[in-house]
């Protein structure tokens, strides 16, 4: 019976697992890049986050007939946000984050990038 409720909890996890994952991909993070005139671009970067939480179990109330029958309850549930952050912007020989707000670790990340680009460069 134990096995059972295992089973089930499993069930419920790996289905909203599976869900979230068709939503966390690259190009949800790093978007499309949109070609500018000059051979420039400009490619949307956004933070992605998830929230998510299961669970369950067996519960007393009325007998059914069937003695090995057990009564179960389970659910999940989970939120996702997508904040845009900015655009990397690439052109003239140098990778730039424009930001959109505040400085976060992602953009703290992409302007060390920037940088050591530059830098290569500035020596070649």
């Amino acid at each position: 019976m134990e096995t059972e409720i295992k089973n089930k909890i499993e069930s419920i996890i790996e289905c909203a697992v599976s869900n979230l994952k068709k939503s966390a991909e690259v190009n949800t993070v790093l978007g499309s890049p949109i070609p500018l005139p000059n051979n420039r671009t400009i490619i949307p970067v956004n933070k992605l986050s998830f929230a998510f939480v299961a669970g369950g179990g067996e519960y007393s109330g009325k007998r059914t007939k069937d003695l090995n029958c057990s009564q179960f309850a389970g659910g999940s549930g989970g939120g996702a946000t997508l904040t845009p952050i900015g655009f990397l912007y690439i052109g003239d020989n140098k990778v730039k984050m424009i930001k959109s707000g505040g400085e976060t670790g992602i953009e703290k990340i992409l302007e060390g990038i920037r940088e050591t680009y530059e830098n290569v460069n500035s020596k070649q």
